[in-house]
């Protein structure tokens, strides 16, 4: 399936907040989840942008951090200092002897109700630009109104995605996996897939969705709003057997990523 006409990385600027006094310890206690990629719009095969290096990042207060990478299924524990709005953190891979770091800036966005994080000045990544924000768990829809198994025709070559009830996502079966989250944006509801193509690495992928019955409608979302030339519409799989039942791989993207039932 020729995916590369269909797809759109976007970076959606819903409203910077920089007159807000940097994120404390206290605001930053609790679980974020990646939402989407601001300051970057670039297309498929031209210098993608790829997801964070950790979607889910838990802060504890005890200064604890727990770090997930639901794309590679790798989670780790460490630790987060904050000076003002420096942050850093700390862990050590099982098959690493040096313990990682790494360097961020934070602040806040869409009024302060939303993380940003994007690799300090002084960091490895800082060539990027990418701004990273991050929802706490209670902003992102139900998964479970588009879980299954969907098909569609594009440019003449048949399809299929699935969104399963843990929140992995694959495509054309299981050539293509990630995870999914859905969340409201100004344009409506908001479908995130950081996805892995073998051989390619990871991408962000953004559209606006309507689920009208069994039909799934996808509009590729850029920051001046959906690309109406993009959209596809799938229908859903009409295949007794249940969507997609893959082996477990450890390169495929961990359970968990989107939630039934969001909550802090």
């Amino acid at each position: 399936m020729k995916y590369k006409g269909a797809i759109v990385l976007a970076g959606l600027l819903l409203g910077g907040c920089a007159t807000l006094p940097p994120p404390t310890a206290t605001d930053l206690s609790g679980e974020w989840r990646f939402a989407y990629a601001q300051k970057t719009l670039v297309m498929f095969g031209q210098d993608f942008t790829p997801p964070p290096s950790f979607d889910i990042i838990e802060f504890k207060d005890t200064g604890a951090v727990r770090l997930v990478n639901s794309l590679m299924r790798h989670e780790f524990t460490g630790n987060y200092t904050l000076d003002g709005n420096r942050l850093e953190w700390t862990f050590s891979p099982p098959d690493v002897k040096k313990p990682v770091e790494h360097r961020l800036e934070c602040s806040w966005t869409e009024n302060g109700r939303a993380l940003v994080l994007r690799p300090s000045e002084d960091g490895e990544d800082s060539s990027t630009g990418t701004e990273w924000v991050f929802y706490k768990p209670r902003r992102f829809l139900p998964g479970d109104t588009i879980t299954g198994k969907w098909v569609a025709t594009v440019d003449g070559e048949k399809g299929d995605m699935t969104f399963e009830r843990d929140g992995r996502y694959y495509m054309d079966g299981k050539k293509i996996w990630g995870y999914y989250r859905l969340w409201p944006s100004r344009y409506g509801n908001t479908l995130t897939t950081p996805i892995w193509i073998q051989g390619e690495g990871g991408f962000i992928v953004l559209y606006l969705y309507n689920l009208d019955g069994d039909k799934l409608t996808l509009t590729p979302l850029t920051p001046n709003g959906p690309e109406k030339k993009g959209k596809l519409m799938w229908s859903r799989s009409k295949e007794k057997d249940a969507p997609n039942q893959v082996s477990e791989a450890t390169s495929e993207p961990a359970p968990g990523a989107a939630s039934s039932s969001p909550q802090d």
